[in-house]
């Protein structure tokens, strides 16, 4: 029959969240549970791997965006109420309790669960039995009651799968949405900070940064060796977050009821020496009260390299007081950190100096950083060496080896050969680990 003559198929509305089966048929599925019509009929396998429905790609100028990422490609179309607060974030409810609503829901509590029963063992602190049990039991029942927490939280999840899975996209793309809105509803807290609500501020200050350094390594936004102003914004965030837990810190200090407050002080203590005096200092500590601009002494084999950072090369251009005395800083925070790696210090301890970095330097140090000054961006690159230690933790797995690569793209060509030694550290590292 010529094709003039034959009668044209029948139109229906294409579908967008059918089982695979369907979808690579581009036939309309029903999507009844536990198989649907076609697949049921035909004797198919009925599987779902666009597991994560309520996503879909945004039209222009649609959706939730933050800093880290391409965020703004994507919208929820459908949303659990569990969590979501459609007036805030412009997603619809589903009209009836059926199949679809109950697969976004069970998607949520798998990642709440997920959560409480693997997520919790890579945050900080969480080898000590007090802060296990927050993670596991009190902070999720406080984020029951607080939506923005509770994203974050998702957000965390969601991510560690995508690592686990990373076939399993749905996860990469829920992790960059719950983050979004956490971003989003965290700016909107921080700006009423109660006694009511300065503990989930808190601690979700403390997921967000895990989480900007988690997106600062994975973000598919900018390549490989783009410009420290877009691979290291998410210390920005971090350095943001920080603030808002010092500012909060007040209202929970003397709260015997307060998660945060125990997360910050019963963290295990280290022993710094410093201008001949001990201290001890709680490794959450630093962010809420910092020692100050301490210059840690060097130990031998450390001495020539980070001096190197302030005293080569010498034709160089001569940095002004503040600037040296923030880098100081920088180079004072990241001996602590080699002293604490001395010591053996566990990784879900020493993650948290990971994650203070941003809170206890100086602003003008992230400052040099986002504009390429090349002392800020080596004393970072120690800093993102040290790191490597803690490549166990999944959040930082990787890390230290994508952002020592982008500092050697942003220096310029006479500060490169004093990028030798911090990538001789990340190799001795690996090599061990290897051994």
């Amino acid at each position: 029959m010529p094709d003039s003559h034959r009668p044209r198929r029948l139109g229906y509305k294409k579908s967008k969240t059918g089982c695979d089966s369907c979808r690579n048929r581009r036939v309309k599925c029903d999507e009844k549970q536990p198989k649907c019509s076609a697949c049921h009929r035909f004797g198919l396998g009925c599987q779902y791997s666009r597991e994560f429905r309520h996503f879909v790609v945004a039209q222009s100028g649609e959706g939730t965006s933050t800093s880290l990422g391409d965020e703004r490609s994507v919208v929820p179309v459908v949303a659990s109420p569990l969590i979501l607060t459609p007036n805030n974030i412009g997603v619809t409810r589903p009209q009836s309790d059926g199949p679809s609503f109950l697969f976004e829901k069970h998607f949520e509590m798998r990642l709440l669960h997920h959560f409480v029963s693997h997520t919790y063992k890579s945050m900080p602190g969480s080898e000590t039995p007090v802060i296990s049990e927050c993670w596991t039991s009190h902070i999720p029942t406080i984020a029951f009651g607080h939506d923005t927490l509770l994203y974050a939280i998702l957000a965390a999840a969601s991510a560690h799968l995508s690592l686990l899975s990373p076939a399993q996209t749905m996860y990469h793309v829920a992790a960059k949405y719950y983050f979004a809105i956490v971003l989003q509803e965290q700016n909107k807290a921080v700006s009423n900070i109660t006694s009511a609500n300065a503990d989930s501020i808190c601690l979700t200050s403390l997921l967000v940064n895990i989480l900007a350094l988690h997106f600062q390594n994975v973000s598919d936004s900018h390549p490989r060796n783009t410009l420290s102003a877009a691979a290291f914004r998410g210390m920005a965030i971090g350095h943001s977050s920080a603030d808002v837990i010092k500012t909060a810190w007040p209202s929970i200090n003397h709260d015997p009821t307060s998660e945060a407050a125990k997360i910050l002080k019963a963290t295990p203590t280290f022993r710094e020496v410093h201008s001949g005096a001990a201290e001890y200092h709680s490794a959450h500590g630093f962010v809420v009260n910092p020692p100050g601009q301490v210059i840690y002494p060097l130990d031998q084999s450390f001495t020539c390299a980070l001096r190197e950072i302030e005293e080569q090369p010498p034709e160089l251009e001569r940095d002004n007081e503040t600037t040296t005395k923030a880098i100081r800083a920088g180079i004072g925070y990241v001996q602590s950190m080699r002293k604490a790696i001395e010591n053996d210090e566990p990784n879900t301890t020493f993650c948290q100096r990971v994650i203070g970095f941003t809170g206890t330097i100086p602003k003008l140090f992230l400052q040099l950083v986002l504009t390429n000054h090349p002392r800020a961006l080596l004393t970072l690159a120690y800093f993102f060496a040290l790191v490597h230690h803690a490549k166990s933790i999944w959040w930082l797995n990787g890390l230290a080896e994508r952002s020592v690569r982008v500092i050697l793209e942003t220096l310029p060509k006479e500060w490169k050969p004093l990028m030798q030694r911090p990538f001789a550290m990340i190799l001795a590292r690996t090599h061990t680990k290897q051994q």
